[in-house]
């Protein structure tokens, strides 16, 4: 699934764009085709760096887009719309 949606990321990326990716390695071919910069990014995670993204997103650096929020009690609900393939953004689980 990570490839395939690489590969159509492509058709919507604006022109002059950035497409990164922490599962595929940049493809040349699409890369010209379309007029973007394809990157790779292989991060080793840590609590450190996952704070970092954190505040760029707290900040408005960094949008994300959340598709839905599940409570933590409705994982497999989550993980079902997920599957599904009708999700638009990202699948949240709330843990209060």
């Amino acid at each position: 699934m990570a490839g395939e949606t690489y590969t159509k990321s492509f058709a919507v990326l604006k022109k002059g764009g950035t497409i990164i990716s922490m599962l595929e390695q940049p493809n040349a071919e699409l890369s010209a085709k379309y007029g973007v910069t394809a990157l790779a990014q292989m991060t080793q995670v840590t609590t450190a760096r996952l704070n970092a993204v954190a505040d760029l997103v707290k900040s408005g650096t960094i949008k994300v887009h959340v598709d839905r929020v599940f409570p933590v009690e409705q994982v497999k609900d989550a993980f079902m719309a997920r599957e599904g393939g009708k999700v638009r953004g990202k699948v949240v689980l709330s843990f209060r």
